[in-house]
């Protein structure tokens, strides 16, 4: 099924994900695709940053047919990593993307109709620069659906170890959404701030900046429960 006429490229960002969560990496990369089956536009990229333990050529192997691999020479981090494939991509495509998904490589979709869900909301709300829905943690309990900022600078993680059932259905704002998964409005970014990720930033201070930087000119970052984009961080104990 078709929500947006234009592809939907999806950023999978890796540093050693072999040696760090084993076989567990490989299922993220699996279930992406499978996620991407459920759309006929969602193209899997994995963003390799320069890892040293043949996770790259593994991937290329396995999935050689069904997902795009972009290879750094270095550790860039999350920022460097998604603003120079979103250059590849785009160079490669012949356009900037609308919209593009950032993804951690720990963590595992397990309702891909929720992908459907984000694009879809994010068409009809044009002017959100970001969406995401609820993150599990891998007791089946909400690790955040967003991230919240106190006038303290106090970091709060919306709905943090609640039942799903406990957080609100209603499309909430957040003062920034976690990219373990998350539909980015690539091209509002880049017309507002020119650039994606400041690259110096590590950590939640990616998404923060963003969000933040986007919220002043007067673009929101959303979380819904009924977007039903759900994920469950797995460690290799789980397999």
């Amino acid at each position: 099924m078709t929500v947006c006429s234009e592809t939907v490229p999806m950023f999978i960002i890796n540093y050693n994900g072999l040696e760090s969560l084993g076989s567990t990496f490989l299922k993220v990369v699996e279930k992406a695709v499978v996620a991407s089956t459920y759309m006929d536009n969602i193209k899997v990229i994995l963003i390799d940053n320069g890892s040293k333990d043949k996770s790259a050529d593994i991937v290329q192997e396995r999935f050689w047919d069904t997902i795009t691999l972009l290879r750094l020479k270095s550790n860039l981090g999350h920022s460097g990593g998604v603003n120079v494939a979103l250059k590849r991509y785009s160079i490669l495509t012949g356009s900037t993307p609308r919209y593009a998904f950032v993804m951690d490589n720990d963590y595992v979709i397990v309702n891909p109709d929720g992908l459907r869900d984000l694009i879809r909301y994010m068409e009809s709300n044009r002017g959100t620069v970001a969406v995401q829905g609820i993150n599990l943690n891998r007791y089946g309990r909400v690790s955040d659906a967003g991230l919240l900022l106190t006038t303290l600078f106090t970091v709060i993680f919306r709905c943090g170890d609640l039942h799903v059932s406990e957080c609100p259905e209603k499309v909430s704002y957040v003062s920034s959404v976690i990219s373990s998964l998350a539909l980015y409005n690539v091209r509002l970014v880049l017309l507002k701030r020119g650039f994606m990720f400041n690259r110096y930033n590590i950590i939640y201070h990616d998404d923060v900046d963003l969000s933040l930087d986007m919220w002043s000119q007067g673009h929101s970052s959303l979380c819904s429960r009924s977007c039903r984009c759900t994920l469950w961080k797995l460690h290799e104990e789980d397999n």
